[in-house]
């Protein structure tokens, strides 16, 4: 008698099988067009970011990537070129075609070696540990971005951490003209020298065309000029430089500035007031350094010598702003997890402070970046900076939380409304002087003032990574608005522990010597007692 065969017979298998073929051949189809992953960590660390989408999907046209790495990498390289790949597939797929990536392995190949050569694109040695023999390797770990006839290159790729980062800002950088930032000079400023700002300076320059600016014989701001930095004068700025940098305010150009209240003197332990004068003219716009200096509660501890031995010591003068105190709704801010300040001290804002992150109307609003704890206190005059020194506490009613950054966003009016240019101070230079008609009022810009320049010099920024991002961050925004904001400000964090008091921090002690034990210990007896139990069952029913 004949008898049909189900659908899981031998023909109905068939038919299972090519309908899951079909399925696989369609998600296969779809994956090439849409690019999809699932990224639990916190920052998203493995998925590009929207502002890497954008920038990509906005190519007008071919850009070549090519990854040139050795075939045989060392073990602890193993996994990089394959995580490569992935990040560059993503690109890929977000870049509508636009994006061409190429692998090549340079082997030995002496003509191709010198033209990686000058790319610059060097051969790395690498040591390795094979068949218990220490031995040195020679491979290349580069990627060099084409677009017209303009190149990139990233030298040496070690992990995929700030990959991004350097890909799109290399993409960028190719297809676009490199905007203009200055760094003022002729008044005893930061330089990006070693010592001073240098790591600043390299990061600056992956990103922007780099000048100084000086004013100091009446000539004005350079009119390419996007974005002008003041970082750290060590002498007063006089009427004609006040009135230059006014001038570029008006007429569009962004401005950071970080100058210090006090001037430190590290051979006496003492700090005293100081005056850039540049007060006079950020109050006009919107926020006032004062000649203080903050002490807080949440502080790091840093290393101190005394002859022939070095000791590490809390300092409350070095605020760690955590990230209850950072704006987490500004762009500069929102993904920081601390920031420290040394030697900072206090904002006074002059104009109304907004805490919706909305563009303003009309006039100028300011946002407070970063703000130190309430347990914070100020002391004025001429100070003390021994870290053994004993304080007094200070009275409750004196301590609150003090601004140290603020963002000052909307349409400036003129210091200088109304009065003619005033004369250079040297008088050689006045009579050479131009002498422009003063603007009155600016268009909508964007004014950054920090009440500390230390936190971005190479002794803190390269302790404190978070520090250097923190301006890179500011840089970015006055000059790009926030397109490699979000890349960058996820690749470098910290996440301090919150301080608690002295009440509290007993509970916690004892919680973890005795309360965690007693538990793990209750725990095994109930498990010793329910197996105990279960043996008693099944003997009695065995």
């Amino acid at each position: 008698m004949a008898t049909r065969k189900g659908l899981f017979g031998s023909g109905g298998s068939i038919g299972v099988v090519l309908l899951i073929v079909a399925i696989a051949g369609l998600i296969n189809v779809i994956a090439v067009r849409r690019f999809a992953r699932l990224d639990l960590t916190q920052n998203k660390e493995y998925t590009v970011t929207k502002s890497t989408k954008a920038i990509l999907a906005g190519l007008d046209d071919v850009v070549n990537v090519t990854v040139y790495f050795s075939k045989d990498l060392p073990p602890y390289l193993a996994t990089l070129d394959r995580q490569v790949k992935d990040l560059l597939d993503e690109y890929k797929a977000f870049s509508g075609g636009k994006l061409r990536i190429q692998f090549e392995d340079p082997g030995t190949d002496p003509a191709k070696e010198r033209s990686l050569q000058m790319i610059g694109i060097p051969k790395v040695q690498l040591n390795i540990l094979e068949k218990e023999k220490a031995q040195v390797t020679n491979v290349y770990l580069g990627i060099a971005i084409q677009y017209a006839d303009k190149s990139e290159t990233i030298p040496i790729v070690q992990s995929t951490e700030n990959l991004e980062y350097d890909l799109t800002s290399a993409i960028l950088k190719v297809t676009q003209a490199p905007p203009k930032v200055g760094l003022l000079t002729g008044h005893g400023e930061a330089t990006m020298e070693r010592g001073q700002m240098s790591g600043a300076g390299q990061s600056l320059q992956k990103q922007y065309e780099v000048t100084t600016v000086d004013v100091s014989s009446g000539q004005p701001v350079p009119a390419d000029v996007r974005t002008l930095i003041i970082a750290r004068p060590t002498q007063r700025l006089g009427d004609r430089d006040r009135y230059e940098i006014d001038q570029f305010v008006m007429r569009g150009g962004r401005l950071i500035v970080l100058a210090d209240g006090t001037q430190i003197i590290p051979q006496q332990l003492m700090a005293q007031p100081f005056d850039s004068g540049l007060n006079e003219l950020l109050a006009h716009y919107g926020a006032r350094i004062d000649s203080d200096l903050l002490l807080d509660a949440s502080h790091v501890s840093t290393a101190f010598s005394t002859g022939q031995f070095s000791f590490m010591m809390p300092y409350p003068f070095f605020p760690r702003i955590l990230p209850d105190n950072l704006n987490r709704k500004h762009p500069v801010t929102s993904t920081l997890q601390s920031i420290v300040t040394p030697w900072v001290s206090s904002l006074e804002t002059t104009v109304p402070v907004d805490t919706t992150g909305a563009a303003p109307e009309g006039g100028v609003h300011a946002e407070i970046l970063a703000k130190t704890t309430k347990q914070s206190f100020r002391l004025e005059g001429q100070t003390s900076i021994n870290p053994q020194q004993r304080l007094a506490p200070p009275n409750p009613a004196d301590m609150k939380s003090y601004p140290v950054a603020v963002a000052l966003t909307g349409t400036f009016s003129s210091a200088f409304a109304g009065r003619p240019a005033p004369p250079p101070a040297d008088s050689a230079a006045a009579a050479t002087a131009p002498n422009p008609a003063t603007l009155d009022r600016s268009p909508a810009t964007q004014v950054i003032v920090v009440a500390d320049a230390d936190f971005a010099t190479d002794q803190f920024a390269g302790q404190y990574p978070e520090n250097l991002t923190f301006f890179l961050n500011a840089v970015d925004w006055c000059t790009l608005g926030d397109q490699l904001i979000a890349i960058r400000s996820r690749s470098n964090f910290s996440r301090p522990l919150k301080p608690v008091s002295d009440n509290a921090r007993a509970p916690i002690k004892l919680a973890n010597m005795l309360v965690m034990p007693l538990l793990v210990g209750a725990w095994g007896l109930f498990r010793w007692y329910n197996r105990r139990r279960n043996q008693s069952f099944a003997a009695r029913y065995r």
